[in-house]
């Protein structure tokens, strides 16, 4: 098991005393397990598909993972959350009803924080798509004017062409 130096357990790592495997390693095989079932992916195509990220895995070591015999790296991590299109940080949290009060007061303040950023950018990309669509209607106004003036132009110019041959021929060139 990895712990920082001095034995001591980085940022929410408490080691559970049953297992000494770090909470977070518990979560994430809690949250492995419980998204792995809600999308309805087996333990043997969860593998294959780490396995084509090029992280090899078999459908023994996810079994070992979500039952928490067995410790993950990071990348393997990375990749079994973007397998499963979860983000690694949620992951790494704990199921709710295992959560403490105060976790899930800071679980319920990240989801605001982030629901307030996803509105932002969302509020931000409709004003874009906005301002685009203006710019388009101006492009496409300015796009006609030019095409009539270019018409009224071509339109005059033949106009005199006509004229002159009728008044006598072409002006030499020159």
């Amino acid at each position: 098991m990895s712990t920082l130096p001095g034995g001591c357990y980085g940022a929410g790592m408490r080691a559970d005393a049953e297992t000494e495997q770090p909470s977070s390693e518990r979560n994430f095989a809690e949250q492995l397990r419980r998204a792995r079932e809600a999308q309805g992916v087996s333990q043997s195509e969860l593998a294959r598909v780490v396995s084509a990220y090029g992280i090899p895995m078999r459908q023994q070591t996810i079994t070992r993972i979500e039952t928490g015999h067995q410790s993950i790296t990071m990348n393997q991590a990375a990749v079994l959350s973007a397998a499963l299109h979860r983000p690694l940080a949620d992951m790494l949290q704990p199921v709710a009803e295992d959560m403490t009060v105060e976790q899930a007061r800071f679980a319920a303040h990240a989801a605001e924080m982030q629901e307030a950023g996803l509105e932002a950018q969302l509020t931000a990309a409709v004003r874009e798509e906005y301002d685009a669509r203006r710019r388009v209607q101006e492009i496409r106004a300015g796009l006609a004017a030019v095409q009539e003036r270019r018409r009224l132009l071509t339109s005059r110019l033949m106009d005199d062409v006509r004229r002159q041959k009728r008044a006598g021929g072409m002006a030499p060139k020159g």
